[in-house]
This record gives C-alpha cells, sequence and structure tokens, in this order.
C-alpha cells in the first residue's frame, strides 16, 4: 500500500466519522498530512546504521530500528544475506561494528565463517574467548580500539600472540586499553612477542609492569640475556627489578654485570650510576652519596634502587616530588635528606611506577611513612635500621619526619616522672613532658631553633600549692611558631605567650579549672626543662 492509497482509505474512513468536532477533526487532518508527508523520508534513512535503508529493512522483513538474528545462529540477518561484499561498503559497516575486515583481499571474513584460511585468527580469538555477553558488536568495537587488528596482519595468531590476548583479557577496560596502546598501535614484533612469551612465566604483576612500560630494545636484550643464565634466582631478581634498563638503553657495564654480578662490578656500576646521575641532577647525585645505607658500603639492590631514583629524577611528572624531597629539613645542619633514603628504600622492593601514586600526589607524612612501614629495609619500625638512639635522631631531621616517628612508635602513659630523650626512645611511652623534651633535643640537634613551653594553672588546696598544667615543644619555621605536641603540628603563632593562650582553654577543662584560676608559662631549652621538672 502505498501514501496514495493510504490517503484514499483514511479519507474514506474520515468522512464517515461526522460526530468529530470541527476543531479535533482539523487538528487530525493535519496530523495525517504530516505523517503521510514523513514516510519518504523514514523510508531512505538508516536509523540503525547497519548501512541498509529503513525500506530495504522492511522488504526484507528485518528491523529497520535495530539487528536480528531470527535463526539464532549468532549471524545476524544483514549477514546473512551475502557471504562477501564491496571492501567499501564493509567498512561502513565495521565502524557500526557489525563485520570485521579479511586483511587479504580487503573483502569480509564473517563471524563463525568455517574456512580456516579467512586471514583474521585474533578477532575469531578474541570473539570466542571474550565474556559472551559482551555481544558481537562489543567484541568488533575491541577490536578497533584495542589495534588487535594489527596481528592479523600477517594472518597468523602464534602461542605468544596468544599469551597476550588472554593477558589483555583478565585485565579491567582502562588497563586493557592503556596497554594494548603501548603494545600493538605500532605493530608487534616477533621479538616483542617472544618477550610476552617469557614474561608470561613470571607473575601477573611483572608482566603488567613490563607491557605498560612498553617493549623496546633494551627490554629485548635483557630478556634475551637473562633467558641464557644459569642462576634462576639472580634472573627472578633481575626481570623483577627491570635491571639496567630505566633509561632505555643498556651499557656495556650493564651486560657485564648481568653475566658476573660479582662485589668488584656492583660497586663500578654504582659509580657509574651516580656519575649519569650527577649530570642529570648534581644535587641528587651529592644526596645520594650521604645516605648511610651508600656509605656502609652498596649492595646489588641498592645499585638497582639508585637506578630508580635515576629514572625518577628524569620523569618530568616526578620533579615536584623530588623538589620537595630535597627541601625537607634544613639543608645546612641535617646530615642527610631523609625522603631520598625512604625512596631509596622503596626501590630496594619496587619499581617507579609501583608507587607512581605517592610520586605524583607527594606528601612527605604518606610517602616516608609508607618507606618505614612497608619497606623491607624498616620492616615497619622492626629492622636494626632503628635499633640505634643517635642515627634515629639524624633521620628525623624535621618537625614532620619526627611526628610520623612518633606516632608509629611512641604511646602516652604518665608515671610523673620526666625521662631524658633516649631513655623516651628506648621505653616508646611518654606524657607531654617527655614528648616535649624528645621533640626539642632531636629538632635541635638537626639545626632547628627549638624550646619548649610549660604552661600551668596554680591552685591551692588544703594549704597545698598544685601546679596543673601541660609542656609541648615549639620550633621556629620561617619567623613562625609551631607547637610539635606529640606527634602532632599546631600553629602557626607569632609568639610563645599566643602559644600559651592557644593551650589555656583546653589545660583548664582537662582539669577542670575556671578560667580564672592563676596561669603562667615559660620558655626553657630542653636541658633546662630536666633540669627544672627534676
Amino acid at each position: 500500500m502505498d501514501s496514495t492509497e493510504f490517503y484514499i482509505r483514511f479519507k474514506s474512513a474520515y468522512d464517515a466519522t461526522p460526530l468529530l468536532g470541527l476543531g479535533l477533526r482539523k487538528l487530525l487532518t493535519l496530523l495525517v498530512l504530516v505523517l503521510i508527508a514523513s514516510i519518504p523520508a523514514f523510508l531512505v534513512l538508516d536509523v540503525d546504521g547497519d548501512g541498509y535503508s529503513n525500506y530495504e529493512e522492511l522488504r526484507r522483513g528485518w528491523n529497520p530500528l535495530g539487528v536480528t538474528d531470527k535463526d539464532g545462529d549468532g549471524l545476524i540477518d544483514e549477514v546473512e544475506v551475502t557471504r562477501r561484499i564491496e571492501s567499501g561498503e564493509a567498512r561502513r559497516l565495521i565502524n557500526r561494528g557489525l563485520f570485521y575486515v579479511d586483511n587479504k583481499d580487503g573483502t569480509i571474513t564473517f563471524l563463525k565463517d568455517p574456512n580456516p584460511e579467512h586471514g583474521n585468527p585474533s578477532f575469531v580469538y578474541w570473539v570466542e574467548n571474550r565474556n559472551p555477553y559482551h555481544g558481537l558488536k562489543f567484541t568488533l568495537k575491541e577490536y578497533e580500539e584495542l589495534f588487535l587488528y594489527r596481528l592479523d596482519e600477517d594472518g597468523i595468531l602464534d602461542n605468544n600472540e596468544k599469551i597476550l590476548m588472554d593477558f589483555l583479557i583478565s585485565l579491567p577496560l582502562s588497563e586493557r586499553k592503556e596497554i594494548a596502546t603501548k603494545i600493538l598501535q605500532d605493530g608487534l614484533s616477533p621479538e616483542e612477542a617472544s618477550v610476552i612469551g617469557y614474561l608470561s612465566s613470571f607473575d601477573r604483576d611483572v608482566m603488567k609492569c613490563y607491557l605498560k612500560r612498553g617493549i623496546d630494545d633494551s627490554v629485548v636484550e635483557l630478556v634475551n640475556i637473562a633467558s641464557s643464565l644459569e642462576d634462576k634466582e639472580f634472573v627472578e631478581w633481575l626481570i623483577r627489578q627491570k635491571m639496567g634498563i630505566e633509561d632505555g638503553k643498556i651499557d656495556e657495564i650493564e651486560r657485564e654485570f648481568y653475566r658476573n654480578p660479582g662485589k668488584e662490578l656492583i660497586e663500578e656500576l654504582f659509580k657509574h650510576y651516580v656519575k649519569e646521575l650527577r649530570r642529570k641532577n648534581p644535587e641528587v647525585a651529592e644526596e645520594v652519596e650521604k645516605l648511610p645505607d651508600i656509605k656502609d658500603g652498596v649492595s646489588m639492590k641498592e645499585v638497582e634502587a639508585v637506578e630508580d631514583i635515576m629514572g625518577m629524577c628524569e620523569d618530568e611528572i616526578y620533579q615536584q616530588a623530588v623538589q620537595s624531597m630535597l627541601s625537607e629539613g634544613i639543608k645546612e645542619k641535617r646530615k642527610y635528606c631523609t625522603p631520598l633514603e625512604a625512596a631509596l628504600w622503596i626501590f630496594k622492593d619496587k619499581e617507579v611506577e609501583e608507587v607512581d601514586e605517592l610520586l605524583k600526589d607527594y606528601d612527605v607524612r604518606e610517602f616516608v611513612g609508607y618507606a618505614w612501614r612497608e619497606s623491607s629495609t624498616s620492616a615497619n619500625y622492626s629492622s636494626d635500621k632503628w635499633d640505634k638512639f643517635e642515627e634515629v635522631v639524624d633521620r628525623l631531621n624535621s618537625p614532620v619526619l619526627l611526628c610520623v616517628w612518633w606516632g608509629g612508635n611512641v604511646d602516652y602513659f604518665c608515671d610523673n616522672k620526666i625521662s631524658p630523650p633516649e631513655i623516651v626512645f628506648r621505653r616508646k611511652t611518654a606524657e607531654c613532658a617527655d614528648a616535649a623534651v624528645f621533640a626539642a633535643y632531636v629538632l635541635e640537634k638537626n639545626g632547628f631553633d627549638a624550646k619548649i613551653v610549660d604552661m600551668w594553672f596554680t591552685t591551692i588546696s588544703e594549704g597545698n600549692i598544685n601546679y596543673l598544667g601541660h609542656a609541648t615543644c615549639c620550633v621556629k619555621l620561617k619567623d613562625k611558631l609551631y607547637s610539635v605536641d606529640q606527634g602532632r603540628i599546631y600553629g602557626p603563632f607569632k609568639t610563645y605567650e599566643d602559644i600559651a593562650n592557644y593551650y589555656k582553654g583546653s589545660i583548664a577543662e582537662y582539669y577542670g579549672l575556671p578560667l580564672s584560676t592563676p596561669y603562667d608559662y615559660a620558655v626553657l631549652s630542653w636541658e633546662e626543662a630536666l633540669r627544672f621538672w627534676k
């Protein structure tokens, strides 16, 4: 029935309805005319974008608003019209997620096509191993977006390429796209595929780390050398730490070290890295040589960690973190840069990219706290790095570092006995006066102007004078005063009196005293405070 016949039949029915009001009849007439006028436009459109007009799909008995698979064989009806079509139309349909290209001749190979000679084995493998609920359209979109078609350029899917595809399938979508772009965008060479096969013998995290980094010539060479070595424990460490490839090239001394990792070569390799680091960031190189771990003689792990520090310094996104590390504490007074030591400890266990968020969103509390809790060198403060009092004092060379250590080690305990700093360090318990003396001692040793503010209310009970109060360490930073109080920092304040007044209300509340009670304070050195309180 064409549009003319439709109108004649409608007119007959329309004239046979005299009961309709005049206004309603006019409105109905207008709607019908609009509908009749829109029919030709609808028929020539392709609403579902599958390459067939709505008219053609209606003529064939298909759904013009989507895809249909009446026989349930997994092939949509549009596909079953013909087994091969022109490549121009094929590209249009591919872009809508309906077909894929046979790279041999530019025509179409269909899903479930039984012909094994068709050259899209990676697509077939992807379809067969993806979650079936994703559907054909989504799967084809992935085939394009993940550059999987690059694996079909030779018409062969080998075992290493299957390993890569299995790994991609197992990843969340965001990581899948990141890795596929890095590895497949420019195609996959046989050497790169071989590296993937070798890396699959390690755990998933190792493989993910390499794939996110990308497989360049240095990785290919590292894997080739590693696969030839007999010391499997060393190979495990070498691959996990990505030793020697941080800068994207392997030097002759690194090759020699791979094959003969003796003590002499370890020291030579360390000097080589420090020399490179000095060329790229002289200040970091100088600070690395001051670190206690380095002064005690370098190990294989420490050499690799120094290489990671070099990589961190080269990456633009970590420059703010590097500068913040170097500025912690008073450079002219501190023994060494503690955050850089923390980086060394972390990089003995992990690669730079594994702590990417810690570096990009650098916060000294978070970064150093992570190193002191999680690194194998520190072992949550249980290693021998924390045994010697003066060594720990040297490490706590800023108010923030002191607070990080205090929060992870010392519990509050009041025994009404004020103890010297080393006793507090050994005992790991303290009241406010102990904490104030300890903090003032540590900060003064590291070059800070640190005093103790002793605050008290004076009361008389049954003829006895009682002093009820609080003590805190106060440190001067850029002409401002801050209270360093049992692992917390308050301020800034202009004067010591401001600090005393800041604490007055909380002290009175703690002891249940009216604010009108006589109140006073004193500013003392840590030695004076110890003598005064005894």
